[in-house]
This record gives C-alpha cells, structure tokens and sequence, in this order.
C-alpha cells in the first residue's frame, strides 16, 4: 500500500506510524484492524485535510491471483462500502467515498503477474530514494490541482508524461 501525505499532520503521522513496511492479508485475517484503521482515517476530516485532492489516499493491493482478487473485492464492496468502478490497467479500481463524488480513497488492484504492478512499485521505489523527484511530483500536482480544481482526469493525465519518464529512466537503470 501507497499513501502519501502533502504535509506534516497528527492524521497522517498516525496512519504511517500502524503501517508496517509490507502486510499481507491472507482470506482468514481480512476482519484486520488495518482496514479498518485506513477507512476511518481516510475519511477524517480535520487539520492537514483542507482539500479534496490532499486528502485522497492512493492504495495499491497485490493479489496473488485473480480468484483472490474476486475474494478482496466482494469482501471490500460488500463489508467497506468500496465502489467498483471496473476494469482499470488489467486491474480494477474501487474508490471509498464520504459522499457522491467525494473520494477518499483509490484502491487499485492488481494481479501478481500484471506488468503494472511493477510500474506502481518501481514508481514509489523511485519517490521514496529522491526527495528532488518528492518535491517536482508535488508541485506538479499542486499546480494541477489549481489548474484543473476537481476534474480527476485532467488532474491524472496532467501526473502521466512525469511518471511515463521516471518509468523509463527507472527502466534504463535495469
């Protein structure tokens, strides 16, 4: 899982602080005090929170197969109140919403053997070695933001030249 926070926050150091580095959740332990610990605070709102895009919180699941991903999606549609909005990058996309069109969270999910699985992971990889990269990402997406308001996609294809480039620098490193 990938969240990021814009700024220092009680919120967000409390939301880091109960991430271990990797978590895997197998069908037995889904009833995780994790999920529901990234649910609630997602959909906090108080100090650090102000805006809409701010508080969105970008999560990345890995499935080891698609029978598993069917599994992770029933559990979070039906038990969260996860939105399937479908096929996304030979994945799916839920979103968490405290109301119509006001999205907390983006879970993308993603089979093992899916190529962008190792996108997502090489792109954070990459976020998290180069706090010059940390801050161009955010002042893009902060002058996207001012640019575009509410309008996700212009707000994420605004984001794809500058991960299309870090990918393939990343990939010329290999």
């Amino acid at each position: 899982m990938i969240g990021a926070y814009e700024g220092r926050s009680a919120v967000g150091a409390r939301l880091l602080a109960a991430l271990p580095p990797v978590t895997v959740l197998r069908a037995a332990e889904w009833d995780s005090h994790l999920v529901r610990l990234l649910s609630d605070e997602a959909g906090r709102h108080g100090p650090g929170q102000e805006a809409y895009l701010d508080r969105l919180l970008d999560l990345l699941l890995i499935a080891p197969n698609a029978a598993d991903l069917e599994i992770v999606i029933d559990r979070l549609v039906g038990l969260l109140g996860y939105l399937d909005r479908g096929e996304r990058d030979g994945g799916r996309l839920l979103v968490l919403e405290t109301a119509p069109e006001v999205r907390v969270t983006h879970l993308h999910l993603l089979t093992n053997d899916n190529p962008r699985a190792a996108d997502y992971l090489a792109f954070r990889d990459a976020l998290r070695t180069s706090p010059e990269l940390r801050a161009r990402y955010q002042d893009l997406k902060r002058e996207l933001r001012r640019r575009h308001g509410d309008d996700r996609a212009a707000y994420t294809a605004g984001k794809a030249p500058l991960i299309a480039a870090v990918l393939a620098e990343t990939a010329q490193k290999k």
